[in-house]
């Protein structure tokens, strides 16, 4: 059924947005570096994710329904997913690899491995 396909590709989406997130948070701690990549993409991505869990709440608490919060699973793993990755990546930027912020700074192997974030 049509419902059921849909179902598939949200467990789809899911997986490409951790295998999306993962990669990147493992080159920056192996690089022990956030250089490359903007983070403000990041902050605009958790403003995302949290604008999509307020949405899913606030629908939830207006029909005095909150079995609505399992409804729209792919909604709801999304933004929880997009906040955690989110909040490390702003962990590792502006706390854990704060003082390296430019490519002279890392070794050289690398300053030679581009960022998986490309956008």
């Amino acid at each position: 059924d049509f419902l059921g396909f849909l179902y598939v590709l949200g467990t789809i989406k899911v997986g490409v947005t951790i295998g999306k997130y993962v990669p990147q948070a493992l080159l920056n701690k192996s690089r022990q570096s956030t250089v490359g990549w903007n983070v403000l993409n990041v902050i605009l991505d958790l403003t995302g994710g949290v604008l999509s869990l307020i949405q899913l709440v606030g629908d939830c608490a207006s029909m005095g329904d909150w079995s609505g919060l399992g409804g729209n699973p792919t909604k709801l793993f999304l933004s929880m997913i997009t906040i955690f990755f989110d909040l490390v990546f702003l962990i590792q930027h502006y706390f854990l690899y704060a003082d390296k912020d430019s490519y002279s700074q890392l070794p050289l192997e690398a300053q030679q491995q581009p960022s998986i974030e490309a956008a």
